[in-house]
């Protein structure tokens, strides 16, 4: 997060699909990307930002976002400092 934003460490938010694209050749599964950002978002890790109206959104803009699986999609990612 800190290569795609050095203000991370000052709280400054990552985009999510921007961080996925930067870890492709790590973690190229989607749904492992998404899990793995909710458990750290559940480990008070990181703060996941929710979109707030994921109906305005086509089918390839939401694939772009990490689910939680329960209907919610998250944009922006930060750490907890």
């Amino acid at each position: 997060m800190q290569q795609l934003n050095p203000s991370v460490v000052t709280g400054a938010p990552v985009q999510l699909s921007h961080l996925r694209h930067s870890l492709r050749s790590e973690i190229a599964d989607k749904d492992i990307f998404d899990q793995a950002v909710m458990r750290l978002a559940a480990q008070g890790r990181v703060a996941v930002h929710q979109h707030d109206y994921v109906g305005s959104l086509s089918q390839e803009e939401l694939a772009a976002l990490v689910s939680d699986g329960r209907g919610n999609y998250f944009i922006g990612v930060t750490l907890r400092i």
